[in-house]
């Protein structure tokens, strides 16, 4: 079984020793990176990660592990609140929960 880590960087520069940080991550969840991926964000600014590791972990280690990896902390204080309140749920809400949009959505709500 593997689980897909997926990780928001809004900075344009990328973390230092981001392989490293990658491989000891994975290490400490007693997992193997299968491969990772890199992509601008749609907006070009900051990076998406999406890092495929080995192994059965929950929604909090995995929140756990993307911010241990540098994700965007409004992110996963978001993704953590949407793992607590999986119990329950049904089957979009679990395999939906951790989403990494490829577009970001301004609303206006005042019409201006």
């Amino acid at each position: 079984m593997t689980v897909l880590l997926k990780v928001d960087y809004d900075a344009a520069r990328l973390p230092d020793a981001l392989e490293d940080r990658i491989g000891h991550v994975a290490a400490c969840m007693g997992a193997r990176v299968k491969w990772y991926a890199l992509n601008r964000s749609s907006g070009g600014v900051g990076w998406h990660l999406r890092v495929c590791v080995t192994g059965r972990h929950g929604p909090a280690r995995v929140v756990l592990a993307q911010s241990l990896l540098g994700s965007d902390w409004r992110r996963e204080a978001f993704n953590l609140a949407r793992a607590r309140g999986l119990r329950g749920a049904g089957e979009l809400a679990r395999t939906r929960w951790n989403v990494l949009y490829g577009r970001k959505w301004t609303f206006n709500l005042r019409g201006e």
